[in-house]
């Protein structure tokens, strides 16, 4: 079952900016286009999908500050758990009546577990992708078996196979910091510098 979700809502969906600094770089992600400087990104690593989260306001219900602040710390948690990297991003709505959303961009996670998040959040939808690809948005809806519209596969290099669990392995990610300094390990799972 999907939820109701109205075309004056889903309109504003799809107009929303998200944003994130990405290896020293400012992105912004918009619903149907492709993002440049993400792509660049990933084309430097071993991932080639990706999805931006909130744990904010489900269903579009306002909360208080320190309401989101614990539901992000949360998905924070959820999303180092299940072993992928991240950066912190905000849903930049493009009206002035609703403030930004505390988000995460999760790289390379395969669309239905970032549906999962989203349902377990209880968000109306994410925005997923992969490499080279529109951003498209994905309702996440109430069933966990339903199929991703936007069927984002977990990514892993050739010649790798998908391990039980059917999510990418964890793997290391180099960048160079922001002022430019040598590249650093995050060997450890969770956000990104």
């Amino acid at each position: 079952m999907e939820p109701n979700i109205s075309p004056e809502l889903l309109a504003a969906y799809k107009a929303t900016r998200f944003t994130a600094v990405v290896d020293g770089e400012a992105i912004e992600i918009r619903v149907g286009q492709v993002c440049p400087a993400l792509n660049r990104y990933l084309e430097k690593t071993v991932h080639a999908s990706w999805a931006f989260v909130t744990a904010s306001n489900p269903a579009s219900v306002e909360l208080s500050a320190p309401e989101n602040d614990d539901r992000h710390s949360q998905l924070k948690g959820d999303v180092a758990a299940m072993g992928y990297a991240f950066f912190e991003g905000e849903g930049v709505p493009e009206s002035g009546d609703w403030e930004p959303e505390q988000s995460l961009l999760i790289l390379g996670i395969p669309c239905d577990d970032a549906k999962q998040l989203g349902r377990k959040y209880g968000q109306n939808a994410i925005v997923a992708g992969r490499r080279s690809e529109p951003a498209a948005l994905v309702i996440c809806g109430e069933e966990p078996a339903a199929k991703c519209e936007h069927a984002v596969q977990p990514d892993l290099p050739p010649g790798r196979e998908t391990n039980p669990s059917g999510r990418e392995p964890a793997t290391q990610i180099e960048s160079e910091d922001s002022e430019g300094g040598p590249p650093y390990d995050n060997t450890k799972l969770g956000e990104i510098e």
